[in-house]
């Protein structure tokens, strides 16, 4: 934990740094199931509470900004690096304001709750479309399937055709992650975002949202975890279907 004094938050910058690190060094590790250090959030926190708490001079002023500075620069490369293609709407509509605000939504929207995010996008689209989903899926021979039986002994639901759904929940998350037409607004519309954080998602997807989506796409398709994040996707479709019985 980082007291809220400025001589903590100089000798914690390591720690923080490290944490962050660890979270931007590989998109793929995003979708553990160990969890993941909010240090930005934390940092921001805890530089707010200095300012309001203490009177800093010009040097302890300068250090802090500078750690801010130096911890803005580590996720904006991270994040260029991964979305190459994001670079120039950052440098055109950000210029000459303040970055926390957009290193903040990157390191906490796009890579703290990118799983939850990709989960709740997955799970609401496949809900939502189900009817034309199932008969997507449905073959002459679906119902003689030994999985279509041993979910429908599961749960029972008004319509037996969204058995398919949850039998078909692997090729459902392959072909969903895997189209190239989707913007990643149908994930971002999703998220309970604040009107500030809506406008910087609008700025930084606003003409590269279908490549967006396929890079986020990528890092879980080639998740060491993604196989984890399909069986927990099952099991939260069922019980999605539950509901709507």
């Amino acid at each position: 934990m980082i007291s809220g004094n400025p001589d903590a938050i100089r000798q914690n910058y390591e720690i923080i740094q490290e944490d962050i690190d660890q979270v931007l060094s590989d998109p793929r590790e995003l979708f553990t199931t160990a969890p993941l250090s909010d240090s930005l959030g934390l940092l921001q926190n805890k530089v707010d509470a200095v300012r309001i708490g203490y009177e800093l001079d010009y040097e302890t002023q300068n250090d802090i900004r500078e750690l801010q500075d130096s911890i803005n620069t580590t996720v904006l490369t991270a994040f260029g690096k991964e979305f190459p293609m994001l670079v120039d709407a950052i440098d055109t509509n950000f210029s000459g304001v303040s970055v926390t605000p957009i290193t903040e939504f990157i390191y906490g929207q796009l890579y703290l709750l990118r799983k939850a995010h990709f989960m709740t996008f997955i799970l609401d689209f496949v809900l939502s479309n189900r009817a034309n989903l199932a008969k997507r899926y449905k073959t002459p021979d679906s119902k003689k399937d030994i999985g279509y039986q041993k979910v429908r002994a599961e749960v029972t639901v008004r319509n037996p055709e969204y058995y398919l759904l949850v039998l078909n929940s692997n090729e459902l998350c392959d072909d969903i992650l895997g189209d190239e037409n989707t913007d990643i607004s149908e994930i971002m519309t999703r998220i309970d975002l604040t009107e500030d954080q809506e406008e910087v998602a609008y700025s930084l997807f606003e003409h590269n949202g279908t490549e967006a989506f396929q890079q986020l796409a990528k890092s879980l398709l080639t998740s060491p975890y993604y196989d984890e994040f399909k069986s927990t996707f099952k099991v939260n479709l069922l019980n999605g279907i539950k509901k709507l019985s």
